[in-house]
């Protein structure tokens, strides 16, 4: 999830040789290093709105989450935060879109840690999320065809974060993962909607492919904890026959306990994994291009590093 890699407070203890498949950290320009120290001050000023113990204690959560400079948004790959850079409006309505990107992240990665148990459901927590979400709210538009869009959106995002079925297939896996990134496409479609229903539709494109790529890449990162506690992942669903009761067989084991041959089957899935991942990526950067957001095109271009 990060420019660098992502690690769940909750990770399986023991290395895996799948964490170097990555995307490629890219440098930040000062402009875009404004923008992300807007989005962090947005999701720490949540936390001064707490009481004081609860504010600690959101405070310590929120630091065990560090990515690339010690910043809570650098958690997640550029290109999906950057794109408030590209879409820049007039100052009102990009504080209001950074707002709501800002708290959008922070509360997909605070809703899915709640619901798979990664934290754990107290008052401290919960009161946090709910401020978190009053104050995305708030920051929306008030009225019109783009704020019932972007309700839609949210919708989608609450239902698809909601005790999620385990996916059947790949295909069904990627489609849930959509939908719960729903909420990561708000703020973009605030601002493109005032460039014409033709850029936001292409930009919303751009973000479900590269939204795709990143559960791809995530997910081979993630065998080994994946396969330890049992959740859906793309390489599982890539495998078939014997090599995905064998992956099914050895849930719960180390990698350095495995029987000889039961990673036999990976590299092709992984393999397979990276091509859609990579096509996903094609799409996102001619979409990207085709709605005129060159420079973001570029970003998503020179952010594939596998």
């Amino acid at each position: 999830m990060t420019d660098e890699s992502f690690a769940s407070p909750l990770a399986v203890a023991h290395p895996s040789r799948w964490t170097a498949v990555d995307f490629r950290p890219l440098s930040l320009d000062p402009r875009i290093e404004a923008l992300a120290d807007e989005m962090e001050f947005e999701i720490w000023r949540i936390v001064t709105l707490l009481p004081p113990s609860l504010a600690s204690e959101a405070a310590r959560v929120l630091s065990g989450y560090p990515g690339p400079g010690r910043r809570f948004i650098g958690l997640f790959y550029r290109p999906v935060w950057s794109v408030l850079h590209w879409l820049e409006e007039d100052a009102a309505v990009r504080a209001a879109a950074v707002r709501v990107h800002a708290l959008a992240l922070l509360l997909h990665l605070w809703d899915d840690h709640l619901c798979d148990g990664q934290l754990p459901i107290d008052i401290a927590r919960l009161h946090f999320r709910s401020l978190a979400w009053r104050e995305m709210e708030a920051a929306l538009p008030p009225d019109g065809s783009t704020a019932e869009n972007l309700w839609a959106l949210l919708a989608t995002y609450l239902e698809a974060i909601h005790a999620p079925e385990p996916a059947g297939s790949l295909e069904a896996h990627l489609e849930r993962f959509e939908r719960q990134m729903a909420i990561w496409r708000a703020a973009p479609r605030m601002l493109a909607a005032r460039r014409g229903a033709r850029v936001a539709a292409l930009l919303d494109e751009a973000l479900q492919h590269f939204c795709v790529a990143w559960r791809l890449i995530d997910d081979i990162q993630d065998i080994e904890e994946d396969r330890a506690t049992g959740q859906d992942n793309c390489v599982r669903l890539a495998l078939s026959g014997p090599a995905a009761a064998r992956w099914d067989a050895s849930r719960g084991v180390a990698p350095q306990a495995l029987p000889a041959g039961v990673d036999g089957a990976l590299p092709d899935a992984v393999e397979t994994i990276l091509r859609r991942a990579r096509e996903a990526l094609r799409q996102a950067r001619a979409k990207a291009a085709e709605a005129g957001l060159t420079d973001w095109a570029d970003e998503i271009d020179r952010a594939r590093g596998f």
